[in-house]
């Protein structure tokens, strides 16, 4: 795996893929649902219809599967750890009778990394089959009725497009700063090799930081926060594509509850 192909984890891919064309609320809806339900598996039936709805649902983005394991293999150290961490202080039946082994630790290891696995797999789905514009537009559209006590959805709206617009510029800006990069450490000492990784970072972060301040500037006088394609169309009536969908969440949810009372 190169860094390129790492950095564009997670980015916005424009595509006419039925998952694309599903409106981004529902889109963001049926995301939540299975997170929820990943983590609402106690067995693993249960687990694995969560995983096959994931699966389902990236067939439909037209993405394939590399995208969704570049996802997976980025918390690679964070799920060992995760692993890691239930093998050595879960309670239970000893593993290859060893003491501090524990199978049961194992198993639920195994479970709570497979549920983190379905909600990074979730989330990517979401954020690279979904304009930044419109995901921010999405969720001020389910917090505003917030605006009846006083808050500032509209702002927090902003901001939320802000990081989202910010992340590509950061991927963007680590890239240019990798090629045709020195290797000083192989030539000068330590300390010179520091100093110029020192430089090369801040001049990194100087361009970081011009380019989110232009960002703002943009969304706050409203060239970037109302484009016509993050309009979002009135949800009802169901497209036949969202029919689709809706269809498809209930077969799997009620696979789901039929297995869960089994």
């Amino acid at each position: 795996m190169t860094d390129q192909s790492f950095m564009l984890m997670g980015q916005f891919q424009e595509g006419d893929s039925p998952l694309h064309r599903l409106d981004p609320r529902l889109k963001f809806v049926i995301c939540m649902i299975l997170i929820v339900c990943a983590f609402a598996a106690s067995d693993w039936p249960r687990f694995t219809i969560a995983v096959i709805a994931v699966c389902a649902l990236n067939m439909s983005s037209g993405q394939g599967f590399s995208r969704l394991l570049r996802a997976l293999w980025a918390f690679r150290w964070f799920f060992l750890f995760t692993l890691l961490l239930h093998l050595f202080m879960t309670p239970g039946h000893t593993l290859f009778g060893v003491a501090w082994l524990s199978k049961d630790g194992l198993m639920k290891g195994l479970m709570v990394c497979g549920q983190m696995g379905i909600s990074v797999g979730a989330a990517t789905l979401l954020a690279s089959t979904t304009a930044p514009g419109l995901l921010a537009r999405t969720c001020g559209w389910f917090l505003s009725p917030l605006k009846l006590v006083g808050c500032r959805v509209r702002e927090w709206e902003g901001l939320l497009l802000l990081a989202l617009k910010f992340i590509p510029v950061l991927r963007e800006e680590l890239v240019a700063s990798v090629p045709g990069a020195e290797k000083p450490a192989a030539a000068v000492g330590s300390a010179k090799a520091l100093h110029t990784w020192k430089a090369r970072l801040l001049v990194v972060l100087d361009r970081l930081v011009l380019r989110a301040d232009a960002m703002a500037h943009d969304i706050v006088a409203g060239r970037d926060h109302l484009e016509p394609h993050c309009h979002l169309e009135p949800i009802v009536p169901f497209t036949f594509t969202a029919y689709l969908y809706v269809i498809a969440s209930l077969f799997f949810a009620a696979l789901y509850w039929i297995i869960s009372g089994l």
